[in-house]
């Protein structure tokens, strides 16, 4: 063989290898570049997530002195609402006895302004009549020329033939003079 066919397969040999050998070290710094790439994301997502812990730490505290905030005012407002209860309990029982006793007086008076009237029932009803001259006439058949009387009216009805006479004295004993029973309605009443 001659010498220039010699070299060339050595030649390419050494081509050969030599580009191995760039090739291993490209493969080489490439690996290396992706774990230094990696080394990096891994650093980096490390302190993201050191960050949103420490983020969420914040924010849980946040929320919970919130939290404590809101149950001190819910308990303030709780407290609040049951005296404010109680007062009104109070107030309402008051009321309720004060409706009762003005009931009371109420009907004591109604009973005494009953006490001076009289109610006669059939006495015949005459247009443009005058309830005076009927019950003075009723009153002396009856025996009672001393009675003063205060006022006479009908109380008016769908039938003006049997409407009721409601006579009203100055004092009570005129009513009970009169004999009248006790028992007597009013109207309204």
């Amino acid at each position: 063989m001659s010498e220039e066919n010699m070299e060339t397969p050595r030649q390419e040999n050494i081509i050969k290898r030599h580009r191995d050998t760039q090739h291993q070290d490209l493969k080489d710094e490439i690996k290396d570049i992706i774990k230094s790439l990696k080394e990096y994301m891994e650093d980096k997502l490390d302190s993201i997530r050191q960050d949103i812990k420490e983020c969420n730490s914040k924010m849980l505290s946040q929320i919970m002195d919130r939290l404590t905030i809101a149950g001190k005012l819910n308990n303030t407002y709780g407290d609040t609402i049951k005296k404010l209860d109680e007062r009104i309990t109070k107030i309402e029982d008051g009321q309720m006895k004060t409706i009762q006793r003005l009931e009371e007086k109420i009907e004591e008076l109604m009973r005494l302004k009953r006490m001076k009237s009289v109610e006669i029932k059939n006495i015949p009803f005459k247009e443009g009549e005058k309830l005076d001259e009927p019950i003075k006439m009723l009153c002396k058949v009856v025996g009672l020329d001393d009675i003063q009387i205060r006022s006479a009216y009908r109380v008016t009805n769908r039938k003006k033939e049997s409407s009721i006479v409601i006579v009203k004295f100055f004092r009570c004993d005129d009513r009970s003079q009169s004999g009248v029973q006790t028992k007597c309605r009013t109207p309204g009443f």
